[in-house]
């Protein structure tokens, strides 16, 4: 990832939380991400750039609706464990790139 990009990504996002390999409904194999508070991001796959947004912890501390639907989704955890790929797991909407991905 070129260095002014990642910048900008820190800037509004944070230090990256993790990486991790994600089944994607319609993808063969998992896709590896680099996962930020309320972004995540695969600069490379098959040629293509593959974003994903959703709530960033803020937010899930500010409402407990988004709270909750993480907590029914995910299941297991309890509210103060929520993390950034608790959010990503529960709500997302994948771009691949720049254009919505709907299954």
């Amino acid at each position: 990832m070129e260095a002014n990009t990642l910048k900008a990504i820190e800037t509004m996002f944070g230090s990256k939380v993790c990486t991790a390999n994600l089944n994607i409904e319609g993808f063969n194999s998992p896709i590896g991400f680099d996962i930020y508070d309320g972004f995540a991001i695969c600069e490379d796959y098959d040629g293509k750039q593959l974003i994903m947004q959703y709530p960033m912890m803020e937010a899930v501390r500010d409402s407990d609706e988004i709270a909750s639907a993480i907590l029914e989704y995910v299941g297991g955890i309890k509210k103060e464990e929520i993390s950034p790929l608790h959010s990503l797991m529960t709500f997302n909407t994948l771009y691949v790139d720049g254009k919505e991905y709907i299954v």
